[in-house]
Formats: structure tokens, sequence, C-alpha cells
């Protein structure tokens, strides 16, 4: 999937506020349930989560969601993420791992990370 509009949705699922502005369209939602039903019903650039959703760990969500959209790329936002959490983030296909407190919600952040990973299919 490639960017064809200049505003890039992401789907934040169970995150801090996010801001949206001219390049970036940000759907939030709380749960994983609300996650699959927005999947469901609109076209996303990219999700950026926690290591938690609700509480519950991110992992099963992930599973699901690269089930039916394998090529959709994701970001893990966290401020204390261990090693193991990490190898599997990225077993798991993790586009990238940001800290939390890094400002992560810059628009020019995603959109890079969405060119990078969309760039880096093309040549597989």
């Amino acid at each position: 999937m490639t960017i064809e509009h200049d505003i890039l949705s992401v789907l934040a699922v169970d995150c801090p506020p996010m801001d949206a502005d001219d390049a970036l369209s940000v759907t939030d939602v709380p749960t994983a349930r609300a996650a699959l039903a927005a999947l469901r019903v609109m076209q996303f650039d990219l999700i950026v989560t926690t290591t938690t959703v609700a509480g519950e760990p991110v992992w099963p969500l992930m599973s699901k969601v690269r089930a039916v959209r394998p090529k959709l790329r994701w970001v893990m936002m966290s401020a204390h993420l261990s090693l193991s959490e990490e190898v599997k983030a990225r077993s798991m296909g993790v586009a990238h791992v940001l800290s939390s407190r890094a400002g992560t919600r810059d628009s020019l952040v995603f959109g890079s990370i969405h060119r990078k990973t969309t760039t880096a299919r093309q040549f597989v």
C-alpha cells in the first residue's frame, strides 16, 4: 500500500491523545475490539499503539491485524520497553519502536516511518 494522498491516516490504539494536523489524520480508539472494527470499515496507512491495549498485552491484537492486513505498518510507543518486548514486536513486523517521551506525535516522524517501510517493501 502506498500513500496516494497527502494526509497520513493513523489508527491510534489506546495511546496518549494525538493531535491531527494538515499532514496527519488520527483516529483514536480505546480498545482492541474498537481497533478491529475501525479496520473493517476504514483504510489506514499506519497503526500506533503501546505495549498494552486497555490493560491487556498488545500481541493478540497485532496478531489479528497481521492476519487480516499483513502489509499494514505499525509503530509501538513505550517509555519502558523490555528487550523481550522489543524482540517480540520486531518478530511481529513492527516498523519502528519509539520512546513515548520523545515527542513521537509529530506527523513528520510518522510520515518518515511510513515512507521508509513502503519504499523498503518495493524492493522485496
